[in-house]
């Protein structure tokens, strides 16, 4: 796992690739799994020409695509989906020799395998600073997440290591206050996010970069907040948006102050459900409000992350959650209150 750059650092003659936004993914020599050891049901025709050598790379299909290849590697049917990810290997666990000489292992599995769907994932030496505005510049310009620094010369590392640095640009935008979401966990009782518009009308929670004071006495409704955020899913809703603030140059009587009240779910009707067992501990919540499916998911304890999907009208909107929640049944949850 990545540090964060902290832009101080010379980045001169580190490796520099850029940062996917797919799926981590551990192949063992056997299978692939995840961070938490979970496996992921990946084809035979999809694994062959890999190597029984362990890889560490990422499930990818491009950018601005993370949301589909997740429904995709934890799928358990449907293995012809899988023609649309690529495993892009950045490292040799099993080499105890520096990250050049791994880097070369690579390349000669690659070349002698030759495996459909796994490549090498580009590295280059970067020159200095200029260099790393540039690169970062680029893949923004092409909807990327970022880049990646690693040290020359280092050895693989398990866990959180500073020899490997992820490189980011957040941007800032405003949205209206139109609704809050619960705190559970320690923020129990009190606000756990809140529920925005933006001017385009895409709908989304901020559940981050709040204080504790801040939660107790959250933006009022209508009240026009400032967050940062990193880049766009697929279906424009801001992504790892954090909180900045109320602006402040609007009149407060525009502001609704919140009530003891207002502190509860959104009007939309909702219904939960939990998968919990081994490593997994998670919630799926699905709403339909009108034309609208609004799906919230992530870990317990969590704010996690909402989708919405517009339809032609409520009743294609009811059928398609319906078909989620069998889906969601059919792969081991359980409804709760």
């Amino acid at each position: 796992l990545a540090e964060t750059w902290d832009g101080e650092l010379d980045p001169r003659g580190y490796w520099l690739s850029e940062k996917l936004d797919g799926v981590r993914a551990f192949w063992d020599g056997k299978q692939f799994l995840s961070r938490q050891g979970n496996r992921f049901h990946a084809p035979a025709w999809f694994t062959a020409g890999l190597p029984l050598e362990p890889l560490d790379g990422e499930l990818w299909i491009g950018r601005k695509s993370f949301q589909r290849t997740v429904s995709i590697v934890r799928r358990h049917d449907e293995p012809d989906l899988w023609r649309a990810i690529r495993f892009l290997v950045f490292d040799a666990p099993a080499d105890d020799g520096p990250f050049e000489t791994r880097l070369k292992l690579i390349d000669t599995i690659m070349h002698i395998n030759r495996p459909e769907f796994a490549s090498a994932h580009q590295h280059v030496i970067c020159s200095g600073r200029d260099q790393l505005d540039r690169e970062m510049a680029h893949i923004e310009q092409l909807g990327g997440e970022g880049l990646m620094l690693r040290r020359p010369g280092s050895v693989y590392a398990a866990g959180r290591s500073s020899i490997l640095l992820k490189v980011k640009r957040f941007h800032d935008a405003e949205a209206r206050v139109i609704g809050y979401e619960p705190g559970s966990g320690r923020h129990k009782g009190r606000m756990g996010a809140i529920v925005v518009e933006m001017a385009n009308g895409v709908q989304f929670e901020i559940g981050t970069g709040f204080t504790d004071s801040q939660r107790d006495r959250p933006p009022p409704i209508n009240a026009t907040v400032k967050f940062a955020y990193q880049d766009l899913t697929e279906n424009c809703v801001p992504r790892f948006a954090s909180y900045r603030g109320i602006r402040a140059d609007l009149p407060v009587t525009d502001h609704i102050p919140p009530t003891q009240g207002d502190i509860m779910p959104t009007s939309i009707s909702k219904r939960r459900f939990e998968f919990v067992g081994g490593s997994s501990d998670k919630f799926w919540e699905i709403g339909v409000n009108g034309s609208e499916v609004e799906v919230r998911f992530g870990r317990n304890g969590t704010s996690g992350q909402t989708t919405t999907k517009t339809f032609p009208d409520n009743a294609a909107a009811e059928r398609h959650a319906d078909k989620l929640i069998r889906e969601k049944l059919g792969k081991g949850y359980c409804e709760v209150k």
